[in-house]
């Protein structure tokens, strides 16, 4: 990501712009898959709404690592344990042979490791493709491994 526009963003605009491409592409989904067309300001609305609360439980996730008091709740997105990759996948497909996979392993701060998307092409059910995505993202991690050698582990 150092080359281009996200090379010379700061990590919030990043991760703004993560939350923004991820939600059309989730409204492109609905689009393709189930022919619901949505509101531009809707779907923003939710990126922001997203990038928000990601900020909001780091912000907590720091506080509660300076001061170590207690635990801390957290309502939907967990960031992963210290020194620890979380890999998160998701699928899109309607039994038919047009779907895609997506695979993102971040660390536990959130920061982007690693991310990838391919295509299926054979008709998979959401299970089904979930499964795949999973395994296409331990790939993705592995491959990491034997690339990059130890990545902070």
């Amino acid at each position: 990501m150092d080359d281009g526009i996200a090379g010379k963003m700061d990590e919030s605009r990043k991760i703004l712009l993560y939350y923004l491409l991820n939600q059309l592409w989730r409204a492109r989904n609905l689009f393709v898959f189930e022919g619901k067309i949505g509101n531009i300001e809707e779907e923003v609305s939710k990126a922001v709404s997203g990038w928000d609360e990601f900020w909001s439980l780091q912000d907590r996730k720091r506080e509660a690592h300076i001061t170590r008091t207690g635990q801390v709740h957290r309502d939907k997105w967990e960031a992963s344990p210290t020194n620890q990759y979380k890999i998160n996948v998701d699928a899109s497909t309607k039994g038919t042979i047009n779907g895609g996979i997506g695979a993102m392993i971040r660390d536990e701060l959130g920061s982007t490791i690693a991310a990838a998307t391919w295509p299926i092409s054979f008709a998979l059910q959401a299970h089904e493709a979930e499964v795949l995505a999973a395994f296409f993202g331990i790939k993705l991690y592995k491959g990491m491994l034997l690339k990059g050698g130890n990545p902070g582990m």
